[in-house]
């Protein structure tokens, strides 16, 4: 993982809330990784952010303030 960008606007984030970009590489020494194993991966580790923060996709962010 590696992060390369860190925003932080109040006005258009909210109170405490980040916008945090990373990269993520995915590698198996074991087998060819498909599109599947790393979708099921990258939604495990967005489940996790989630609980462990409250982290959320900006994408989903971005629907939920279109939304209200």
């Amino acid at each position: 993982m590696e992060i390369f960008d860190d925003f932080n606007d109040e006005e258009k984030l909210g109170k405490d809330k980040r916008n945090i970009a990373f990269h993520l590489q995915f590698k198996s020494t074991e087998k060819t990784l498909n599109d599947e194993i790393i979708n099921a991966e990258f939604l495990r580790i967005v489940q996790s952010l989630s609980e462990d923060f409250g982290a959320k996709l900006r994408l989903d962010y971005d629907q939920e303030l279109l939304a209200k």
